[in-house]
């Protein structure tokens, strides 16, 4: 079974009594689950992008100025390794203080989050949406208070609203995957496997391509 992993126990729960107890090999593929019983991982190596976005915010706004990291409260384990590679960079810095709040998804908790981080730390210089779902309503709330030009702003590509941001330059850069040499590698690994020619699978995981694009880089 080759299937997006979801952090959540029914899904832990199907592929420990569902697949594993029957021998069926589950490749999580894009999303990962690393404490369930599958078998290997192919997708983006998350904390690698996290910290990509933090070495590209550096860059722009420099080694001062308070960061905002916005995420959602579901917790999910590629967000978790987003954050951390997030802090493992920027905590190098005395300079950046860094202010961290969780949310649902839904659009309007989203805005009553950055109206509370906003006015808790009116000096802000950037934001992260460590979940790509909350970033259009996250500029829509900067938008409706200042221009969002001043801002640095950075998330990923998981929603198709952040590609239309980065391309109207209101997102400065967010972090491209490989969907299709996800799905590539994963059925290659698969086929693998069933010919006995890849035994057993890295349970670490297969890493994809993952890279930079910055506003100015044009579609």
């Amino acid at each position: 079974i080759i299937v997006q992993g979801l952090d959540t126990d029914a899904f832990r729960d199907l592929v420990k009594y569902k697949a594993a107890s029957y021998g069926i090999p589950v490749i999580t593929v894009g999303s990962d689950v690393p404490d369930s019983l599958r078998r290997t991982y192919v997708g983006s190596n998350q904390f690698l992008a996290g910290q990509m976005i933090a070495r590209q915010l550096v860059e722009d706004m420099g080694t001062e100025g308070t960061v905002i990291l916005l995420g959602d409260n579901g917790n999910a384990h590629y967000q978790e390794q987003r954050l951390a590679g997030i802090r493992s960079i920027l905590g190098s810095y005395p300079g950046i203080g860094l202010q961290h709040a969780e949310t649902s998804v839904a659009r309007d908790q989203v805005i009553a989050a950055m109206k509370d981080l906003m006015n808790r730390s009116p000096d802000t210089k950037a934001f992260i949406a460590a979940n790509a779902n909350l970033a259009a309503a996250m500029v829509q709330e900067i938008g409706r208070r200042s221009r969002v030009e001043p801002y640095f702003i950075y998330s990923f590509d998981d929603s198709p609203d952040v590609e239309m941001l980065v391309r109207l330059g209101r997102i400065d850069g967010m972090i491209e995957q490989s969907p299709e040499e996800m799905g590539k590698l994963g059925v290659s690994l698969m086929l693998q496997w069933l010919r006995g020619e890849q035994l057993p699978l890295d349970s670490m995981g297969y890493h994809t391509e993952i890279r930079m694009r910055k506003a100015n880089d044009g579609p």
